[in-house]
């Protein structure tokens, strides 16, 4: 049944659905909150809680004046790079308004969520102009659509992390991002945004689209640096693939096409070549940082039906009259997401479900549901519906929903069974840091295990030993390091060398480090802080009476 053209999808008929994404992205988060253990406090991550702090370190220095992103995680001289960029403009927003970081960063994740649930509304209806069904369709595809994950994770329950993205994997699906981080959420809207005003640039050939993606590539590369090749890839062969379909170059939008490449240009060189200088950011970016993609297996479990479906609107989309951007977008991101030679490879799979749900639509619309409405069987399930067609749709539609479904449902539950670190800190421990954060300068360097130093930057200037997956240098070593030093191997002339050879300014001696400890082991340094089982040692007062 193909669909008269003419009408367009109403934002207000979409409204509704976007609250239902709000509240079920924030579901796990309340949960955690209400759900809080006596004497502690909920960090405010759930899903890839070793990142949650550098994201607020971002915020306080930005309330603090600072615009570019200071590595603090490691005591080797990183140098400041333009990161965190969100981050940083949020925290001075939270500075001038004051409040919780925490809070402002659960708040702009809702706030970027809305923008690019817009953002999909907006991008149907550029794709799909006057259809509303396939724009109705595309938009739900693209919000809640994911894989089959929820099958295999009935069978293995965690033990399907491997093999079900849609579940497991930050980026993999829409709704997953939002869930996710502010970044993650900004920046599904703004490649959307991007990608929409490049539509319009190649249709009306009107340079004010081609400086509108100008800009919104320029925003697009400083939230996530990840979807600069992606968007630079998608439109130059876009715009190849508009030359081959005329028959001759169009100069003109070529033109277009490298002003608005030309912010994604720039942040390009600056991170593969710029940022690089510095050795040990060149050893997060090359070595440190490992993101491989799902596996090929894990890929098509990842997509499930949704894959299927847009796998079935190719031929449908090459013959009708619409935009040859959209499986090239495909095509790219997923050439991209398993490129061999880069570690990080499966960070491009965010905003990889925008093109494939795009084409599932168009796939589910005019292809399957066409095809099954002339099966022999359909006179029978008719007799089962006053809406028989309507009611097929609702069977695909039901098909690719579950995972997206389940997975606040998931977060919700663990969080409440959770009751210790990386979800909850000991509010004894978080008084400790919030104290050091005040008496540290920056510079000065602070020795503690992972835990405590993972989150100690969120609140402090100085710099910590160990405390951060990809930006502590050569973590593996430290942390042994620090389990050597808390066992009390060496004996107290080789603590105190060691640190003296690194520099350290304070010892944090919590319920984290006296998991490590053999014998009783004094740290070195004059005791500032003991409260509530946490002691503090400060060794500058050592120093300066050796020197």
């Amino acid at each position: 049944m193909r669909e008269p053209r003419g009408e367009s999808l109403q934002f207000k008929a979409v409204l509704p659905w976007i609250g239902l994404v709000l509240f079920l992205s924030a579901l796990p988060y309340i949960a955690a909150w209400i759900s809080t253990p006596a004497n502690k406090q909920f960090v405010g991550a759930l899903v890839n809680p070793d990142d949650f702090p550098s994201y607020l370190s971002a915020m306080r220095q930005g309330a603090a004046g600072s615009w570019i992103f200071h590595f603090t995680y490691s005591p080797e001289p990183w140098q400041p790079r333009v990161m965190m960029a969100p981050y940083l403009l949020l925290g001075k927003v939270a500075g001038l308004f004051g409040g919780s970081f925490t809070v402002w960063y659960h708040a702009a994740r809702l706030l970027f969520a809305f923008f690019s649930l817009s953002m999909i509304w907006v991008w149907v209806k550029t794709v799909f102009p006057g259809r509303r069904r396939l724009q109705l369709t595309g938009w739900f595809l693209i919000v809640f659509g994911a894989g089959i994950g929820w099958i295999t994770a009935m069978a293995a329950g965690q033990g399907a992390s491997s093999i079900a993205p849609d579940l497991f994997g930050p980026e993999w699906t829409t709704f997953m991002a939002m869930l996710h981080t502010p970044h993650f959420a900004l920046g599904i809207g703004l490649e959307l945004l991007f990608f929409g005003c490049v539509l319009r640039m190649l249709r009306a050939e009107d340079w004010r689209w081609a400086l509108g993606a100008a800009g919104t590539a320029a925003a697009l590369g400083l939230t996530y640096v990840y979807h600069i090749p992606v968007a630079g890839l998608v439109t130059g062969v876009s715009l190849l693939g508009l030359a081959w379909q005329l028959k001759r170059i169009p100069w003109r939008l070529f033109w277009m096409g490298a002003v608005t490449l030309l912010p994604l240009v720039v942040l390009l060189v600056y991170y593969t070549a710029v940022a690089n200088s510095d050795p040990y950011f060149a050893q997060y970016a090359r070595v440190d940082h490992v993101i491989p993609p799902p596996r090929w297996f894990a890929t098509i479990i990842g997509l499930g039906f949704l894959g299927l479906m847009a796998l079935l609107g190719i031929r449908p989309w090459f013959k009708g009259d619409l935009p040859w951007l959209v499986p090239i977008w495909a095509g790219a991101n997923l050439l991209l997401l398993y490129l061999p030679w880069i570690q990080f490879s499966g960070r491009f799979a965010l905003g990889l479900s925008v093109p494939i749900a795009t084409m599932a639509a168009l796939g589910l619309e005019e292809v399957m549901l066409p095809w099954l409405s002339q099966r022999p069987f359909y006179r029978s399930f008719s007799r089962l519906t006053p809406t028989p067609y309507a009611s097929l749709r609702r069977i695909f539609l039901f098909l690719v929903v579950p995972s997206t479904f389940i997975l606040p449902i998931w977060l919700s539950r663990g969080a409440m069974e959770d009751s210790g670190y990386p979800t909850y800190l000991p509010i004894a421990e978080l008084e400790a840091m919030n104290w050091l954060g005040q008496r540290v300068e920056e510079g000065e360097i602070v020795f503690s295990y992972y835990p405590v130093g993972n989150y100690l930057p969120a609140v402090m200037p100085g710099k910590v030993f160990v405390g951060q997956l990809d930006f502590t240098t050569n973590l593996e070593e430290k942390i042994a390091a620090v389990t050597q030093f808390w066992q009390g191997d060496g004996g107290d002339t080789w603590r105190k060398q060691f640190l003296d050879e690194w520099g350290i300014d304070f010892v944090y001696e919590g319920r984290f480090e006296r998991t490590l400890m053999g014998d009783d082991v004094e740290a070195p340094g004059a005791l500032v802080y003991d409260r509530d089982g946490v002691r503090i040692f400060e060794r500058m007062g050592e120093k300066k009476e050796e020197g």
